[in-house]
């Protein structure tokens, strides 16, 4: 990478926020489990609709998320993407096909519904990014969370700082 980005006399860097005048780079975790036994998405009912599973997994993202940030911002330049009104979630809220939450559920048919996690910046290991957001959202479907209802509009406006979410672990 480095030696093509010479060659074409530019740089090439992986930073969450190189430029302050412009949107971070980030890195969306799309995930979805699916049944050992029938190879079905757990996170639609038979009706096409969220399941429990799908609520508990968001509920143990929202919950624990946040304890885990060294994961998806190992650097201190990881942060200063997560700024209003600037293509980064800065919350724990969810909600359906909504950019401005952390955690969004694309629209999708049944057998591909998925959760979008976008907290996570470019300088996040992918590995351990995947692995963190994968254990948060099992423990909440170990612990059965409910999550906080889903957004509808701009989570910018709400106050994520009053979230239960960032304040209990």
């Amino acid at each position: 990478m480095r030696e093509t980005s010479i060659r074409h006399k530019v740089y090439a860097t992986f930073m969450a926020k190189p430029m302050e005048d412009q949107p971070g780079s980030s890195l969306h975790i799309h995930q979805s489990i699916l049944d050992v036994e029938n190879q079905k998405n757990i996170f639609s009912n038979q009706r096409g609709q969220d399941s429990k599973k799908l609520r508990h997994f968001i509920g143990g993202l929202q919950k624990y998320l946040p304890l885990a940030m060294p994961m998806l911002g190992p650097n201190v330049n990881s942060y200063r993407r997560l700024v209003p009104d600037n293509s980064a979630p800065i919350n724990v809220h969810w909600g359906h096909d909504n950019r401005t939450t952390g955690f969004r559920i694309p629209i999708s048919e049944k057998q591909n519904r998925r959760v979008e996690n976008r907290i996570a910046g470019a300088d996040a290991n992918p590995y351990l990014a995947f692995a963190t957001s994968l254990g948060c959202g099992l423990q909440g479907i170990i612990e059965k969370i409910e999550p906080t209802p889903p957004v509808k509009g701009s989570a910018y406006e709400h106050d994520f700082a009053s979230q239960e979410a960032w304040r209990k672990p």
